[in-house]
This record gives structure tokens, sequence and C-alpha cells, in this order.
């Protein structure tokens, strides 16, 4: 059983790359001097612990890495942005920092292992929980490295901004099994706040978390899920709309959520569509590029 149902969200992705098309003439010689596409390099680090060997070879399988490369290649860099993953002696996080974004081998574990677990849905797959989790945060990472080396301004939380982005990003690419890797970042914001199911979202009282929880950076696991439901929702109410009747999006939130993502997609067009490569994205779009391999 699925959480979301209908078809994929193809207008949404090419209507985007239609878009690019005036935008990306505005951009000045001397960007375009500057900063080229595919700057996107890639590295699996050995792990420091050899319990996450496995995870490394399937990660390679996968072609994970070659994917989120492929994936963000049509943007338009200044400098080579590097994607790794390593090792983090049992951190498990995830970052931008200087000329790359690392995933630590310790994240992938906890994602495989919260996908594997007795208690996940019958509503989300094992395959789309850890292809979707894994996807998000790519591209959350993604976002903040986008913002640092195309000088965006940001007015908020520079977190939220990175969840918007990768939400959008994930929405504007169109494909068929979109609504079912934001299943699986739903099924993992969930799991993050202790939750096992929607119907507790409706109780009066929730597990008081530790309050060091509300001074984070980011937003609450369940402020994130619900976040990244209104997008969804607010790009096609016909494909998400078994959200509000499952109740994992209230009603009363769901009724501003197309302009919460039109004001996302306003944004992500005047800032950041400008650094896109057109001819490369419209690859990008006619690929199966977003799926981590098939169950």
């Amino acid at each position: 059983m699925r959480i979301f149902g209908g078809s994929g969200l193809r207008a949404l992705a090419w209507m985007l790359a239609a878009h690019a098309v005036a935008v990306i003439l505005t951009v000045g010689n001397a960007r375009a001097q500057t900063a080229e596409p595919g700057r996107i390099l890639i590295e699996y680090a050995l792990p420091t612990d050899p319990k996450h060997q496995p995870i490394l070879e399937l990660l390679r399988q996968k072609q994970v890495l070659e994917r989120v490369q492929t994936l963000l290649s049509p943007f338009r860099l200044p400098r080579p942005l590097t994607f790794r993953t390593a090792g983090c002696d049992g951190e498990v996080n995830a970052w931008f920092e200087g000329d790359a974004v690392t995933i630590c081998y310790e994240y992938v574990e906890y994602v495989m292992e919260s996908a594997a677990s007795r208690r996940r849905p019958e509503w989300v797959s094992e395959h789309h929980a850890i292809s979707g989790a894994l996807m998000d945060v790519f591209l959350h990472e993604g976002a903040h490295a986008l913002f640092a080396y195309l000088d965006i301004p940001l007015l908020g939380r520079e977190e939220d901004a990175a969840d918007q982005v990768a939400a959008y990003m994930l929405l504007s690419l169109g494909r068929q099994d979109t609504p079912q890797l934001v299943a699986g970042i739903v099924y993992i914001y969930l799991n993050e706040a202790g939750i096992r199911d929607f119907p507790s979202l409706r109780r009066k009282r929730l597990k008081i978390v530790d309050h060091k929880h509300y001074a984070d950076v980011h937003s609450t696991p369940l402020q994130r899920m619900f976040n990244t439901l209104c997008l969804a929702y607010g790009a096609s109410p016909e494909l998400f709309g078994p959200a509000i009747q499952r109740g994992a999006l209230p009603a009363d939130r769901a009724e501003g959520c197309a302009d919460e993502f039109g004001q996302v997609d306003r944004a992500f067009r005047r800032l950041l569509l400008p650094h896109v490569d057109l001819s490369v994205l419209q690859r990008v779009l006619a690929r199966d590029t977003l799926s981590l391999g098939r169950p």
C-alpha cells in the first residue's frame, strides 16, 4: 500500500527546463567564463571502521555518488565540488565544509537500519526508505554548497532553506517514483522523532524531548517532515492528497501549501536557475538519475 498515488511530476520538470532557456540567456559572459557545469567530483573514502566495508561496497555497486554527480552536474560552479562518503569515528552525520560534502558511513548505516526495522510501516518499502533518505541528505548538503559557491543570499535559517531546495529539486525531477521517495523522507523523520504512525500525531500530547532539540539550527524532525509534505502537496495536490487523508499533513496547513511551494519556486528560479546549464539539465531529466539503484 502506498501513502501517495498517481503519476509523476514530469510536467513540472520540463516546465522548469523550458523556463531555464530565458533565464540562462541573462547570465553574463563574465560568469560563463568563470563557472562551468560538470564540476562535481566524487570520492568513496575507505571506512575507518571495518564493519562499514560492506556499506562502501554497496554504495559503489549502486553507483550512488555517480548518480548524485550526474544529478548536480547542470549547475555552473566556479570551482570543483567533491561529494564523498567517509568514516566519521562513530558520528552519525553529514555536512558541507570547504569544497566538499561529506556523508558518513555511520549515517548510511543508521538509514539502512531504520529502513530494515520491523516498525517500518507498510506504506514505504525498505528500498525507498533508504533511497529517499539518502537523496534528501545529499541534496540538502548540496544546497548548502550551492549557497556558498554561488553566493546565494538567504533570509531566514540556512538549514530550513537547504531543506526547501532539497525538496524542490526532488519534486522538480519528475520521476515516477518521486511519491515513494517522499514517503521515504517522511518515514526517516517520523523514525527520528520516535513516532510510529500518523494517528500518533493526533494525540494531544507527544513525548517531550530534550529542550536542546528546540535550540538546534535544524528544525525538529516533525517540522521538517511537515514542511517537506507541504511543498510536495503544494506542487501536486492531486498526487499528494492522500497525505491529508491519512493524517500525515493537517488540512489547515495544506490550505497554504500552494503558496509555500510558489514562494520556493520563485526563489529557485530567481536565485539558482540562472546558474544551470540548460543542455546538461535536459540530458539529466531524460535519464534515470534519481533512484539509487533498483530494489
